[in-house]
C-alpha cells in the first residue's frame, strides 16, 4: 500500500467508520474520484470539476 500521511490515514479511517468502505484498499485517487462524482451530482459541469481537481487538459479525467 502507498505510504499515506498519518492525518490523511485518520481521515480515511473516519470515512470507513461512516461509509463502511475498506480503507485498506482506499487511496488518494479513489477519494479524488469520489469528490468529482459528488460535485457532478451537485450540478457542477465537467470543466469546473476538472479545474477544481487540477487537470491541465480537458481530455484528461
Amino acid at each position: 500500500m502507498e505510504s499515506l500521511n498519518p492525518t490523511f490515514r485518520r481521515l480515511l479511517n473516519k470515512v470507513d467508520n461512516i461509509s463502511h468502505i475498506y480503507t485498506d484498499k482506499a487511496h488518494c485517487h479513489m477519494m479524488r474520484h469520489a469528490c468529482g462524482y459528488y460535485l457532478m451530482n451537485q450540478g457542477y459541469n465537467t470543466r469546473e470539476i476538472q479545474d477544481f481537481l487540477g487537470h491541465r487538459f480537458p481530455q484528461t479525467h
